[in-house]
């Protein structure tokens, strides 16, 4: 059976879905506190919106505002999409009487009237239906809210079932935020039963410091992950770690022996080698020969072998543009050059930050506590000027040998053709 999936905007999340959430489907966010869920269904919006999917965020917990200025992050020019609503639940439900009950155009009157609710909501559903929108993506912030202001927690779950299969009927698909432990477990489990998938995120302090994970404990349809994988709230949102077994079957799967003892990953001969080795032929070199003549060309070393990567990827595997350059970073991180995470990327407007976190690099080198990335460097302006074909020059902003958190690459268009 063919199940069309929806991806969520977060590659790695997908990855865990087994494809994506899979179409007509609401599933619940069940969430500690600190666990930031609305970040991961805010990337899930926006790639809706990328998408031409109408996009609606029902917010009890939030001020619209505080919404528009979160999800930005993730789409600066939101302004520009028409498809984006906000139904305001938090307002309504403490201005008084005599005043306006919100500022936005869709809003729930009476946030604790549960048939009021249902009325409204059908209603929101049947006007973006006939504005010809076929698919349509909901978040609901939270349903806990709901349950609590409502006074009938009974009576809510009852209106989440009618709208679920509402949702079902059109297709429609949706995440549901629930505050894990607000509630009994009964009620808890019930809301589990019902509704299409489960994915519990985690937030527990080990050995004095906070560890956030995921799991997809439940997803009706698909065949998903159950691993827990650890994740971190970053400016881009929430960013999964790299599964393990993924990363070795990627690597298994594009790493050949030959019989004449080489080894080759993508076609391409490689050596496996102590981490250390480049830090340390690094560090002779520019006692032999000075920083500015090796930095140049440790910089052209590593746009030379990215470019070349990036030229053979392109025609083997059919990859362009940013699944190129996604490609080309996962493949780095394969190979041992730490985690990479793109902070942002505007391939239009030539921008680009690029971070690494525990780059296996200039990690033997702190004591030098300035910046040693020039080959990394290089290695994102070689794949950003294939990409697009014209010159890309990054530099690097903050780097682990100066005791930074992480190494974070900047870079820019030049203006000039290749």
């Amino acid at each position: 059976m063919n199940i069309e999936l929806v991806r969520t905007g977060n590659a790695e999340f997908d990855v865990l879905c087994g494809g994506g959430i899979p179409k007509g489907s609401v599933i619940m966010f069940n969430q500690d506190p600190g666990a930031y869920a609305y970040l991961l269904a805010m990337q899930y919006l926006v790639q809706g919106l990328k998408e031409g999917d109408a996009c609606v965020y029902v917010t009890y917990d939030h001020p619209p505002s505080w919404i528009k200025n979160e999800i930005k992050r993730f789409t600066p020019d939101l302004e520009k999409y028409e498809n984006f609503i906000i139904v305001d639940a938090y307002t309504p439900s403490f201005r008084p009487e005599h005043m306006k009950p919100s500022n936005e155009k869709f809003f729930i009157e009476k946030p604790r009237d549960l048939t009021r609710i249902s009325l409204q909501v059908n209603s929101l559903i049947d006007e973006l239906i006939d504005k010809g929108y076929k698919n349509i993506r909901w978040v609901f912030d939270s349903f806990t809210t709901l349950m609590l202001i409502s006074d009938n927690s009974t009576g809510a779950i009852m209106l989440g079932r009618s709208l679920l299969g509402r949702i079902h009927e059109v297709k429609h698909t949706g995440i549901s935020i629930f505050a894990h432990g607000m509630f009994p477990h009964e009620i808890e489990t019930t809301n589990e039963h019902i509704l299409d998938g489960v994915v519990d995120l985690r937030s527990k302090e080990i050995g004095g410091k906070l560890q956030r994970t995921l799991r997809v404990r439940k997803l009706s349809g698909a065949i998903h992950s159950t691993e827990e994988v650890p994740y971190e709230v970053t400016e881009a949102g929430i960013a999964l770690g790299k599964m393990i077994a993924q990363d070795f079957q990627f690597m298994k799967e594009h790493l050949t022996l030959g019989i004449d003892g080489t080894l080759t990953l993508f076609n391409t001969k490689v050596l496996i080698t102590p981490a250390d080795l480049l830090s340390v032929f690094y560090r002779k070199s520019c006692e032999s020969f000075g920083l500015a003549r090796v930095n140049e060309l440790m910089y052209n070393v590593g746009f030379t072998d990215s470019y070349n990567f990036a030229k053979f990827m392109s025609g083997s595997m059919k990859l362009k543009g940013t699944e190129l350059i996604k490609t080309y970073l996962e493949s780095l991180t394969v190979r041992g050059w730490g985690k990479f995470e793109v902070v942002h990327l505007d391939l239009e407007r030539g921008e680009a930050f690029i971070r690494d976190h525990h780059c296996s690099f200039c990690s033997p080198l702190v004591d030098l506590s300035r910046e040693v990335c020039f080959i990394l460097d290089g290695a994102m302006a070689g794949i950003f000027s294939f990409v697009t074909g014209k010159e890309w020059k990054f530099i690097e902003t903050k780097c682990i040998a100066k005791k930074d958190e992480y190494c974070e690459l900047k870079g820019n268009l030049v203006t000039r053709k290749l």
